[in-house]
C-alpha cells in the first residue's frame, strides 16, 4: 500500500519513468488531503498498473513523448492530461463515476476512453490520432460510454446514405458505444481546419451516424467555430445504442 495523504501530510509523487503496480497493490489516501502522482518525462513510458488507484488521488500524465498503457488503467478521483499523450491501444482508460478528466488543448487519448455513471450530464473525451485531437463531447448524456477516435475513411465501413446527407467526411469517424440499456446523448463531434473533412459551411454541417449500414443525418442543433478554421457540431438527441455494440459517427453536409 502506497499511501499518499493523511490528515498529518500530503504527496505530489513524481514518477520519471515507467510506473509498474503489481496485482493487489494500492495507492491511495486517507486523510482530507488531495495527493497527486504524476508521471514527467522526456522518453516514452509506460503505465501498468494492476492494482488500483483509490480515493481522492489525481493522476497526471505530463510526459512530452506520450504514455503507453501495458492495462486497462481505472481512474477514481481525477485524471490530468498536462503534456503528451496516452496511448491505450489493446486496453482501456476508465474512468469511474464521479471521476473528473482534464486536458490541455494538445493532449489526448489515442485509443479508448470509458466513462462510467453520466446521468443526464456533459462529457468531454479528449480522444485524437497522429498528432490531432478530435475531441467528442456527450451532452446530456446518460449511460457508461466508451469512445474511440478512429483516422480512417468512414465510407471504408458503408457508402450509403440517408436522406438530408450529400456526403460525408472522408478522412475520420469516432466509434461510440454504451454497455447500458437505454442509453441517450447529443453527439457533439469536432473539426479543425482542412485535417477534419474539409468543413466549409456551418449552416450545412451535420452529425452523421450509422444505422443499418446507412450514414443518417443526425442533425445540427448548434455548431461552434468557423469554416475552414477548428470548431464542432452537435446533433439531435441520439438514443439507438446498443449494449455492447459500437455506434459510428462521422461529420457530414446537407
Amino acid at each position: 500500500v502506497l499511501n499518499l495523504g493523511t490528515t498529518a501530510r500530503q504527496l505530489d509523487v513524481l514518477v520519471g519513468g515507467d510506473l509498474r503496480q503489481s496485482p493487489g497493490a494500492v495507492i491511495t489516501e486517507t486523510g482530507q488531503a488531495s495527493p497527486s502522482l504524476r508521471m514527467t518525462g522526456t522518453l516514452p513510458a509506460v503505465a501498468d498498473c494492476k492494482g488500483v488507484l483509490t480515493n481522492n488521488v489525481t493522476v497526471g500524465f505530463d510526459n512530452t513523448a506520450g504514455i503507453r498503457l501495458e492495462s486497462d488503467l481505472t481512474i477514481s478521483h481525477i485524471l490530468r492530461l498536462q503534456r503528451g499523450s496516452i496511448y491505450t491501444i489493446g486496453y482501456t482508460l476508465i474512468l469511474e463515476q464521479g471521476a473528473l478528466l482534464e486536458s490541455a488543448d494538445d493532449s489526448y487519448v489515442d485509443g479508448k476512453i470509458f466513462k462510467k455513471g453520466l446521468t443526464d450530464g456533459d462529457f468531454l473525451f479528449p480522444v485524437g490520432k497522429n498528432g490531432f485531437v478530435r475531441w467528442v463531447r456527450l451532452r446530456e448524456a446518460t449511460g457508461n460510454f466508451s469512445v474511440e477516435f478512429i483516422r480512417a475513411d468512414p465510407k471504408l465501413i458503408a457508402v450509403d446514405l440517408g436522406e438530408g446527407l450529400s456526403h460525408i467526411s472522408s478522412l475520420e469517424h469516432w466509434q461510440i458505444a454504451s454497455e447500458t440499456p437505454s442509453a441517450k446523448a447529443k453527439v457533439e463531434l469536432s473539426f479543425h481546419d482542412v485535417n477534419s473533412g474539409g468543413v466549409t459551411a456551418l449552416d450545412q454541417l451535420r452529425v452523421a451516424y450509422l444505422v443499418n449500414n446507412v450514414w443518417q443525418d443526425g442533425g445540427n442543433i448548434t455548431s461552434t467555430g468557423s469554416a475552414g478554421s477548428a470548431g464542432s457540431v452537435t446533433g439531435n438527441l441520439v438514443e439507438i445504442f446498443s449494449p455492447g455494440l459500437p455506434t459510428f459517427f462521422t461529420l457530414a453536409s446537407s
